[in-house]
């Protein structure tokens, strides 16, 4: 049995480029035989490597530009032959009036840069088709296990634990000791149904704001809050968040202060997060549902302050 530890970078330390604020940080799980020494020739495969995927990083951001002027080309045309849309008497085409719209956008775009399957999910598919033409299991059974996993966990169960940490401070101080534990106490079950996997929950504050991502696929705690959003999947939303955490957050509308220290915390198939929202200012006068209908899955991810 491997020791799995939680490590803290300082992103300025691993990104030459990083654009955020000095004290931001990413949290990773590593085995203890990867936190040995790196020899020299490590080192240069890693550089071999990292170069590798900028070059591919260089060609989907060229395919993506060159996409986005294809759209905009296209808008330009419809409205030169009087095809363009109006906005009524006395609109004003603000970004403020186009909320709901432009996070619409901002999810689809991460959706569509998703572009061909890669080799892992071709393996996948294969697999699968393999396993049920062979009789080892059938299309029916495996649909059925899906949607086990898939709707287990739920929102509400998130609200639930949430509203009882801003309540109660002792059960809070179970929550971030031991989350798998305490939230026990609610009938629940944090680890997912399929595999044993530890819940890491993590909480905000003035001072302090966490992030939650995947780097590898796209683990989230589906048997405690359910099937995790589209767009948290997406390799683009996947690459970028560990990269230009800030920049990714003003995209869904969430702006930090620059004194406000910004926490990346990547899942593994070991250990999956959630994010404690800052309790609000009215606590002590809202109601049990007014309280719960302020916990929303992005509050749980962290792209909603």
């Amino acid at each position: 049995k491997q020791t799995l530890y939680r490590v803290r970078f300082r992103q300025k330390d691993i990104w030459e480029r990083y654009q955020g604020k000095e004290n931001d940080t990413i949290d990773v799980e590593i085995y203890h035989p990867w936190l040995s020494a790196a020899t020299a020739e490590d080192f240069e495969a890693q550089r071999e490597l990292a170069a590798k995927r900028a070059e591919v990083a260089r060609k989907l951001e060229k395919q993506n530009i060159e996409h986005q002027h294809g759209l905009a080309h296209d808008h330009d045309h419809a409205h030169s032959h009087g095809h363009g849309h109006g906005h009524g008497d006395g609109h004003k085409h603000e970004h403020e009036d186009h909320t709901h719209e432009a996070r619409a956008v901002v999810e689809q775009t991460a959706v569509d840069r998703e572009g061909p399957p890669s080799e892992d999910e071709q393996f996948a598919g294969g697999l699968v088709r393999a396993l049920v033409a062979k009789g080892v299991i059938t299309q029916e059974e495996l649909t059925k296990a899906v949607e086990a996993a898939e709707t287990k966990g739920s929102i509400a169960n998130g609200a639930r634990i949430v509203v009882r940490a801003w309540k109660d401070s002792d059960f809070k101080q179970r929550l971030l000791t031991d989350a798998n534990e305490a939230v026990r106490e609610l009938g629940l079950e944090a680890s997912n149904p399929h595999a044993a996997t530890k819940l890491v929950v993590v909480e905000n504050d003035k001072d302090n704001h966490n992030m939650l991502v995947c780097t590898l696929c796209s683990c989230y705690p589906t048997g405690l809050l359910g099937p995790s959003p589209a767009w948290y999947k997406s390799r683009s939303y996947r690459a970028r968040v560990v990269r230009e955490p800030r920049a990714v957050l003003e995209e869904f509308g969430t702006s930090l202060p620059d004194d406000v220290h910004l926490h990346v915390h990547d899942s593994t198939a070991d250990c999956r997060y959630m994010v404690l929202p800052q309790a609000p200012e009215n606590l002590s006068t809202a109601s049990e549902d007014e309280l719960v209908a302020l916990v929303t899955r992005d509050r749980l991810i962290g792209v909603s302050r």
